[in-house]
């Protein structure tokens, strides 16, 4: 029999898969191989790690530093000491051993000290409208601050006094204790304190107390930027360096380096300039 008329005998259906079954299954298995091709992909998990951000090594230091347990006055406390608000926690300078003149000093006579490194500093407080007060000083800086302000403790078997910013009188440059490296913050003023005289107006000898009861007046060293306002903004100073002041009897804080005596005030404690 010729094929032709065995065609025409016997018809054959051909089946034909659907089109969307084929195309719905090779969707669902591209993006599995391609997660597959992905991760086996050596080229691709460099790339993810490229990516990710590395963490600098002040930010592990602090990580570290915070999950490691500290001594606050003979306790073991599970973290660092953390100030609230304005207060800054200072590490003390260890006492002077000699005087000025060399003498050296017993530690009953050896004062008290009042500045020190900064060691860690509380967020700022705010105005009693709203409005936050910032921090001027921060970590690693050597502050000056009042003898009778702060709490006293002892951190990490060092001796630490927790201050606001209010009892900060100044930074000190470079960490050194000196008239040169005094850098005032805020609205302080630092006057070198007029020479005492050592006689009355009618030739009369004066003693040291009497020659010092009326010194309210000095020369300005210098200043801080001037006083900050509730607004943000700050009130300038009206004077400068090398300004002569006349200043309250008591105000300010009287602080001595060598021989010179000196006296950091607010700008409110001031009178009159010329």
């Amino acid at each position: 029999m010729a094929p032709t008329a065995f065609a025409s005998a016997v018809p054959v259906r051909l089946v034909r898969q659907p089109t969307v079954l084929r195309t719905s299954a090779a969707a669902a298995v591209a993006p599995a191989t391609a997660a597959v091709a992905g991760a086996a992909s050596p080229t691709a998990r460099g790339a993810r790690r490229a990516s990710q951000p590395c963490m600098s090594a002040d930010a592990q230091a602090s990580a570290s530093a915070a999950t490691e347990s500290h001594d606050l006055n003979g306790t073991t406390i599970p973290g660092p000491l953390t100030p609230a608000r304005n207060y800054l926690l200072i590490k003390n300078a260890p006492p002077p051993t000699t005087t000025a003149g060399g003498l050296i000093l017993s530690t009953a006579s050896a004062e008290k000290p009042t500045y020190g490194e900064v060691l860690a500093a509380g967020p700022g407080s705010y105005w009693p409208a709203g409005g936050l007060i910032p921090m001027v000083v921060a970590v690693g800086e050597t502050v000056l601050f009042g003898k009778y302000g702060g709490t006293e403790l002892t951190y990490d078997n060092a001796k630490s006094t927790l201050v606001t910013q209010d009892d900060v009188l100044c930074k000190l440059e470079g960490g050194v204790y000196s008239a040169d490296a005094v850098v005032p913050i805020l609205d302080r003023v630092f006057v070198k304190k007029a020479a005492a005289a050592s006689e009355s107006g009618g030739g009369i000898v004066l003693t040291a107390g009497a020659a010092g009861n009326d010194r309210n007046t000095g020369e300005v060293v210098s200043t801080g930027p001037g006083r900050l306002m509730e607004n943000g903004q700050v009130e300038p100073m009206t004077f400068g360096t090398g300004a002569t002041v006349l200043f309250a009897k008591f105000g300010g804080t009287e602080i001595k380096f060598g021989s010179d005596e000196y006296v950091m005030l607010r700008v409110t404690d001031i009178y009159a300039h010329w």
